[in-house]
This record gives structure tokens, C-alpha cells and sequence, in this order.
């Protein structure tokens, strides 16, 4: 997916340093970014979400199956593991990220 595709409403970044969300924030502006101490256990988070990104460089298993149990089934599911608040790196993880749902 070309990374065009992440920036629309339909997106939720989930995870990742506050810095690093900051920045993405201003790249891909009509996605929505949750921060995992922000994430609550609300399928509201997820609702109208097609496509989800999870930081997983950020999250426990906890988390993950939290996100899991909230998302439709038929929602797109990309994995990416940023640790760091590089911007520039995640765009290129994103660049050749593949659906794993």
C-alpha cells in the first residue's frame, strides 16, 4: 500500500512514543493515533477503522489482544515496530508493509 493510503479517517495507528505519534500526527493528518495508556477497552476507538497499524514495538500481548477483540473482522491489519521516534524509517516500514489479517 502506497503510504497515501494511511492518511484517511479510516486509519488508526495504535502505540508508539509521544514523540514519535507527534510526528506522524503531522504527516499522515486524517489518521486517527491512539496511545496505548489512552486506549481504554472500547470498540469505539475501532469503530469505522479499515485499516489498523500496530506499533507493536510499543505493546504488551495484553494490548494486542485487546485491539484484536475490538476490530471488525474485516479491517486490514498492518504490523510495524518503531521503537525509536524516526519518522522517516517508519514511512518506509509502512512503505512495504502487507496486510496480515
Amino acid at each position: 500500500m502506497k503510504i497515501e493510503g494511511f492518511n484517511k479517517k479510516g486509519c488508526v495507528f495504535v502505540g508508539g512514543d509521544i514523540n514519535w505519534i507527534q510526528k506522524m500526527q503531522a504527516i499522515l493528518s486524517e489518521a486517527k493515533f491512539v496511545d496505548t495508556d489512552h486506549l481504554g477497552r472500547s470498540k469505539k476507538t475501532f469503530e469505522n477503522a479499515d485499516i489498523i497499524v500496530l506499533n507493536v514495538g510499543t505493546m504488551n500481548h495484553s494490548m494486542y489482544g485487546q485491539v484484536k477483540k475490538s476490530i471488525a473482522d474485516d479491517a486490514e491489519l498492518y504490523y510495524i515496530n518503531s521503537q525509536q521516534s524516526n519518522e522517516g524509517k517508519t514511512l518506509r516500514y509502512l512503505a512495504v508493509a502487507k496486510n496480515k489479517n
